[in-house]
């Protein structure tokens, strides 16, 4: 797939749109039956660490706010996660359609708060294996409560971590993370 967006870009548009067909056909049943009020994308292929600017906007956004839209037309949200730093892109993500975007930890949340409020609702983005799963409780509060500094500001932010957490992570370290959203008071 990463050839084909330069060398076969019809084939590259093709298995895009089946893809999308395809997780569509998925939540679909679940959405217009109550099951699901909200949708979960993780467009790993998608990552700034990956793709360029450019890619990204000729063959991600188009799919993704096609979906977006189809996913809102029966009344469900849509949360997109993107991987990698994606500071170049973050004025792209509204162009999804998707409700939220969670931030990888490579992206600041600052400048993503900076290009983003207002527009989209943001969620991030404590470093899932060296703080969640490898850090100590107090380093666990401590980047959570900097993310909450960095983004909650005038609200449309959510505290969640990076990326997938490791399903090695402690106790320990899940109770201090979900004790520093516990105590932040939103003015």
């Amino acid at each position: 797939m990463m050839q084909s967006v330069f060398k076969n870009k019809t084939l590259a548009h093709e298995v895009i749109e089946f893809a999308g067909e395809v997780i569509f056909r998925f939540y679909q049943p679940m959405i217009e039956s109550g099951s699901v009020s909200c949708i979960g994308l993780a467009d790993a292929a998608a990552s700034g660490d990956l793709i360029s600017k450019k890619v990204f906007k000729d063959f991600a956004v188009p799919y993704l706010h096609r979906l977006s839209e189809r996913v809102k037309a029966l009344g469900a949200k849509v949360f997109l996660h993107v991987c990698g730093d994606t500071t170049d892109r973050l004025d792209l993500f509204p162009l999804t359609g998707a409700d939220l975007i969670a931030i990888d930890h490579k992206t600041s949340l600052a400048k993503a708060k900076e290009v983003l409020g207002g527009k989209m609702c943001i969620a991030g983005n404590v470093d899932p294996v060296f703080v969640l799963n490898q850090g100590t409780p107090d380093e666990v509060r401590s980047a959570a409560q900097e993310c909450i500094e960095e983004a909650a500001a005038g609200g449309g932010y959510v505290l969640l971590p990076g990326c997938d957490i490791p399903p090695s992570i402690s106790q320990e370290n899940i109770d201090a993370y979900i004790s520093v959203a516990h105590q932040y008071q939103y003015h």
